[in-house]
């Protein structure tokens, strides 16, 4: 069932939630998280039947018929979101059990779900200790045997800036997630970076963006590494069901500006064609390697799939 919509805090402008719904099919990047997504859960999920799966942050929606196409579900999945307006676009593509609410505290009973899957959420959570909060509460909902895939930022790459966006978020390494999941009794099955060749170009770009603005007098809000073909759909793609706000940086990170995917979808949304086709192929060979159990180095999202005992 759906929850009444009136007065829900808004993350985005409708405009932000419009751009997402139309580009997250096709574009590249979506494409190659979810390909990293599949990879990543084919193994741990191998056996299961009937899953009760929960998307934490859904955003406009696509994620939850994408997992009706490739797992055993028992019924259609539920999608749990912070924002009136992204669950306004997941029923304009049919779904219909949807939950307003937060990552922190999911208004739904506990061992009632097979499977959850939160993307780009926790780096969000406004206050301290919001992440681990939201991890115990994935741990909470979860029936024994049940699995959480989680995607995030990273920290890997970041240059610090003297400037500061107005939205800051934690960034991590994979390391920190992996301690904050064990810490909250999950068994880590997969740890990984994503999306590995395209952060390494970014990453360079902005090195160099840096270094060419590091004699500017600080304060300046200087727009670095903007659209960068990385960090697309992770940083803002979801709006997934969380407090939006400032928090403090958790693990090896750093005051960073953001570089997120609502300036990343207004500068690649029209670069559908063969770039996106070239882009997309370059990030199957990643998830070729992560279903061959290869993880990745370095990149600036990182994916996890960690099992209630």
């Amino acid at each position: 069932m759906s929850t009444k919509l009136e007065s829900a805090p808004q993350i985005f402008e409708p405009e932000y939630y419009q751009r997402l719904y139309d580009i997250e099919e096709n574009h590249w990047w979506a494409q190659g998280m979810r390909d990293a997504m599949v990879a990543l859960l084919k193994k741990p999920t191998s056996g299961m039947k009937n899953i009760e799966v929960l998307d934490i942050g859904c955003g406009t929606g696509y994620l939850l018929d994408f997992v009706q196409k490739h797992y055993p579900l028992a019924g259609e999945p539920t999608g749990l979101d912070y924002s009136e307006h992204a669950l306004k676009f997941c029923e304009m593509r049919g779904a219909t059990k949807l939950v307003l609410g937060s990552a922190t505290d999911v208004p739904l009973p506990s061992a009632s779900v097979d499977l959850i899957i939160c993307i780009d959420t926790i780096q969000h959570l406004a206050g301290a200790g919001a992440d681990e909060k939201a991890i115990a509460e994935f741990k909470r909902l979860l029936r024994p045997g049940g699995l959480v895939y989680l995607r995030t930022n990273s920290s890997w790459g970041r240059v610090k800036l003297s400037g500061a966006d107005k939205d800051q978020y934690r960034r991590y390494d994979v390391p920190t997630v992996t301690t904050m999941l064990r810490q909250a009794g999950f068994v880590v099955e997969r740890a990984t970076y994503l999306n590995t060749l395209p952060s390494a170009f970014g990453a360079l770009r902005e090195y160099l963006n840096a270094f060419k603005n590091s004699g500017r007098s600080h304060g300046h809000d200087h727009d670095h590494g903007h659209g960068h073909g990385h960090d697309h759909g992770h940083d803002h793609g979801h709006n997934h069901g969380h407090d939006h706000g400032h928090a403090q940086s958790h693990g090896l990170t750093n005051t960073t500006k953001a570089i997120g995917p609502g300036l990343a979808i207004k500068n690649y949304a029209e670069s559908l064609g063969w770039l996106n086709n070239l882009m997309h192929k370059e990030l199957a060979v990643e998830a070729a390697l992560l279903s061959a159990n290869i993880d990745l180095p370095f990149g600036h999202s990182s994916g996890f799939v960690a099992r209630k005992p």
